[in-house]
């Protein structure tokens, strides 16, 4: 089956087809790109956009396939390209996305080193580039978006650099944030984009394409392989399989495929150094958090020990003293059954004598909100010893010394 030889990718050969979607066939060489740090190649792009173009099935969207991007940005002779690109029929077109690479040589297939994305919006005649790399392929867009002017229908198009899009973290994901960018902008056009067009600088794309997203893409697009692979050899009239195997194979898809891709995908994120501090075993809250950290609607909090070594947990703009106090437990915990095993700490004990403590203001009511100490993201809270109203609630200072010590030893 298909999805068989998807999974083991060392038994063909590089070339070896393993789907082919609209009119785009990928081959087990696509896969290994996907599956590792690599540069992407044209394939991926077409096969992302072509797959974009389904989900967003509009006659006033297109996503154009890098193989012609690439021929209109070094056409010699610019004439030459007016049959090439009358099919594609632009001037009926309200959104139109181009992906860019800065290869020059016409001769030189997969070339280039860097992707960027134009896109042109017809509500206010204007091409924007989108460039991950500090705009590094300015000259490419803008030779382009001259290339492209006399066939849009319009009588002269603006152009502009979009100054806050997101910007990739190493040297080979640019082409992730291509297809990102080019997701975000067709749910953002078929949202809301006919009634805010005058929001070129596209908040909604800042929102929708972070580091985070963006790493998780590979897997997500090799489990979209997967699937599709799966379909495609389902629908094949001379494939073997038995309703038996068909039946098997509609639950695996649609239950553990998405289960596993789901692990792999945080698997992968997971070993990220970017991502150290994020639990080996995350709970969905943990990953909401995390999101919400990308989008500025969560905080980070360093929390200094009685050791005077610190560690970073992450809350919700939101949070109250009370939810503070469980991520410290949940990080104390992890901590300690990472370094040692498992050690039990009388949290009961822990708050019954100590509180949090910031700029020397105790946490004291567990229902106030964090914001109303003014603590923010980067701020730094502490213990300090609570001191019960009553004598008889009050501890030695010899049995707080021993409780703090082995505290201190067990999450250090």
């Amino acid at each position: 089956m298909l999805t068989v030889d998807i999974y083991n990718m060392a038994k063909s050969s590089a070339d070896d087809k393993i789907l082919s979607y609209n009119d785009v066939v990928l081959r087990r060489s696509d896969l290994t790109i996907l599956s590792g740090p690599h540069f992407l190649n044209d394939r991926i792009i077409e096969f992302y956009f072509s797959y974009l173009t389904s989900c967003h099935p509009s006659e006033f969207i297109l996503l154009v396939p890098p193989t012609i991007s690439f021929w209109v940005t070094n056409c010699p002779d610019l004439e030459s390209i007016k049959d090439f690109l009358q099919p594609l029929n632009f001037p009926c077109k309200k959104l139109v996305i181009f992906p860019i690479n800065d290869n020059d040589d016409v001769e030189k297939a997969e070339g280039g080193s860097h992707w960027s994305l134009l896109a042109f919006y017809r509500g206010k005649n204007v091409f924007v580039h989108h460039d991950s790399f500090g705009g590094s392929n300015k000259r490419y867009a803008k030779r382009l978006y001259e290339a492209l002017v006399p066939y849009m229908g319009i009588s002269n198009g603006a152009y502009g650099e979009c100054s806050n899009t997101p910007q990739q973290m190493n040297g080979y994901d640019c082409g992730l944030y291509v297809l990102a960018i080019a997701r975000a902008i067709c749910c953002w056009y078929e949202r809301e984009g006919p009634k805010d067009e005058e929001d070129l600088r596209f908040t909604y794309v800042k929102e929708q394409v972070s580091p985070l997203v963006v790493f998780g893409m590979r897997n997500e697009i090799l489990g979209l392989i997967r699937s599709l692979g799966a379909i495609d050899k389902r629908m094949d009239p001379s494939s073997s399989v038995s309703k038996e195997e068909d039946t098997l194979g509609l639950e695996y898809n649609n239950n553990n495929v998405k289960k596993a891709r789901l692990l792999s995908t945080l698997a992968t994120l997971l070993d990220d150094p970017i991502l150290a501090d994020v639990p080996r075993k995350p709970t969905l809250s943990d990953v909401d958090t995390l999101i919400s950290l990308e989008l500025g609607s969560a905080m980070r909090i360093n929390f200094l020990k009685m050791d005077r070594t610190s560690f970073d947990v992450a809350v919700m703009n939101s949070a109250t003293v009370k939810d503070l106090k469980l991520a410290i437990k949940k990080k104390v915990n992890e901590m300690e059954q990472s370094k040692m095993g498992h050690r039990h700490i009388s949290w009961k004990h822990v708050w019954g004598n100590f509180c949090l403590a910031h700029h020397n203001e105790k946490l004291l009511d567990d229902n106030a909100a964090l914001q109303d100490f003014g603590i923010r993201t980067n701020s730094q809270v502490h213990f300090v010893p609570y001191v019960a109203a009553r004598a008889t609630q009050r501890h030695s200072r010899r049995k707080k010394h021993r409780f703090f010590h082995g505290l201190n030893r067990r999450s250090a």
